[in-house]
């Protein structure tokens, strides 16, 4: 399972010089995490995932998340950035670390700064039980935090147990079968002792790179062959990379290297090249991917 693996696209003439292999961690982590197939669900800031507690209404839904669990961590064994932002909550599931009230902020803000309020205040006549408000299927219903929950009354003695209790509950609990899938098949690849030196965004970075490309870094960084930086074609060349947006440029990286983002420090050892060629009537740029 941890060998090297080449990728041939059916009906696609291509060497797998490492560009076709990105691109087919790619679309499979593409669709695998696509909110819209099931398996996870974006956050209240509308861009990082985690597991969805309805996918349990999906057929095999554990294996699927099991395997992309497996897959996630094969593109990072193979070093292959992919396009998936996961909650750092997520994260430090992966990395078999504690969550804590703020990490809440990501999945339901409202509910974290209620949370910080309770335990920075005294909450002595709110009347707030041992229990929380679920969506599940598009209907709330209310659960209790522990056994008894709806007649035990939160108040300055037990409210950071209360507060933990929840924090457990709406970040781990709701989708702990969806968690473990998903890490089983993370594990195989990447064991989590080899993880334990990361922290969640070290971890993010690993998975999907640095979140902009800098234009100035791939300049300076890049190479050339038969050509030089003075060229005039090379200078047009970066005048109108400079004015790309950060989705053209991870269109021109990806055309260039076969992965939408850049790794951290990954220019240094692999950096972009130009080389200039004869031309022929008719052609189009042409790239041999890392």
């Amino acid at each position: 399972m941890k060998s090297k693996v080449r990728v041939e696209f059916q009906g696609e003439e291509g060497y797998d010089a490492g560009g076709l292999k990105r691109e087919f961690y790619s679309i499979i982590v593409r669709e695998l995490f696509d909110p819209r197939n099931g398996l996870f669900q974006v956050a209240e800031n509308g861009i990082n995932l985690q597991p969805s507690p309805e996918a349990r209404v999906l057929s095999n839904h554990l294996r699927y998340l099991e395997l992309a669990g497996f897959i996630l961590a094969k593109a990072i064994h193979q070093d292959c950035l992919v396009d998936v932002d996961l909650t750092k909550p997520f994260l430090k599931h992966i990395l078999k670390r504690e969550i804590t009230v703020s990490d809440l902020e990501e999945i339901d803000s409202s509910l974290a700064k209620s949370l910080k309020w309770m335990l920075e205040n005294s909450v002595e006549g709110l009347e707030q039980t041992f229990t929380y408000e679920s969506k599940i299927l598009g209907q709330y219903i209310t659960k209790e935090l522990v056994p008894g929950g709806y007649d035990l009354i939160v108040d300055d003695e037990n409210k950071k147990d209360f507060v933990k209790r929840i924090c457990k509950t709406k970040m781990r609990d709701e989708i702990g079968e969806e968690l473990a899938a998903f890490t089983r098949g993370f594990h195989l690849i990447i064991p989590p002792e080899y993880l334990s030196f990361f922290s969640p965004s070290e971890l993010q970075i690993l998975i999907a790179g640095v979140p902009t490309i800098d234009v100035n870094e791939l300049k300076t960084s890049s190479t050339y062959n038969s050509c030089s930086l003075s060229d005039p074609v090379i200078q047009w060349l970066w005048e109108i990379v400079a004015e790309f947006s950060q989705k053209e440029l991870a269109s021109f990286v990806f055309f260039i290297t076969g992965s939408m983002k850049i790794s951290s420090g990954n220019l240094e050892n692999n950096p972009l090249q130009f080389s200039k060629i004869e031309y022929r009537e008719g052609m189009l740029p042409i790239s041999h991917t890392w």
